[in-house]
């Protein structure tokens, strides 16, 4: 079953070079994000983000630099590099898959205010995490990836963080 790795941390040296190597990852993916977004379908862009293998168990010195090198990266604040939530949960998606960590992606709607707003975020084993809402419960569900996942409205939608 996969699950954390008890692993020690890597040197300073190691961590740094791990570190360079996932931003640069993390940088690429979010420059080419915005233009596979526009040509391909959604269930098309989930398909070539997850990963074809996925390590058994997760590192949690890496997830650590996955989160901290989206939320820089993304926090650029310029060009194409805004921290919106379908940039970073497609980005965690991917880098967190791929390093062994069973997460879905789920993509929702609301009417506040008179618009329609929408939200992604991540859930694993049910739990919402590395989401900056307090809650999602006001949105409705229009899709989530592994989509052959059976889930709950209640499970997906619950309020817990990380």
């Amino acid at each position: 079953m996969p699950g954390i790795k008890n692993e020690k941390t890597p040197n300073r040296i190691v961590r740094r070079i791990t570190e360079f190597v996932i931003y640069s990852k993390i940088f690429l993916l979010a420059t080419i994000l915005p233009l596979l977004l526009k040509v391909l379908s959604l269930p098309s862009v989930m398909k070539i983000l997850t990963p074809s293998k996925n390590r058994r168990h997760w590192r949690q010195w890496k997830v650590d630099i996955i989160v901290k090198g989206t939320d820089k990266i993304l926090g650029i604040g310029f060009f194409i590099y805004h921290p919106t939530c379908l940039k970073k949960s497609l980005i965690l998606y991917h880098f967190l898959r791929k390093e062994g960590m069973d997460v879905a992606i789920h993509f929702g709607v609301r009417k506040r205010n008179g618009t329609l707003d929408g939200h992604s975020w991540l859930t694993k084993k049910g739990k919402r995490v590395y989401d900056n809402l307090e809650s999602v419960d006001d949105f409705f569900v229009t899709y989530s990836y592994p989509s052959d996942e059976s889930f709950d409205k209640a499970s997906i939608l619950g309020a817990n963080k990380n």
